[in-house]
């Protein structure tokens, strides 16, 4: 899975993968505590993706989705 093949979207504190292609939910990943605003910043490079939310940064695979810190 590349970069240029996604949109990567943060909203209630969660990130999802969607597919350029076909506007498939590729993966969600819900970032732990959920307090404070709904707000996701979303960053990647690559290979990881940043997510900002609630004061609290977090790292995931971008080919997964999986949590890394």
């Amino acid at each position: 899975m590349k970069l240029q093949e996604l949109i990567l979207i943060g909203v209630r504190h969660s990130v999802s993968a969607v597919s350029k292609a076909n506007g498939a939910v590729l993966w969600t990943t819900k970032l732990p505590g959920g307090l404070g605003s709904d707000f996701v910043a979303v960053a990647c490079d690559e290979e990881r993706v940043f997510a900002h939310s609630s004061g609290q940064l977090f790292c995931m695979e971008l080919s997964s989705g999986r949590m890394l810190w």
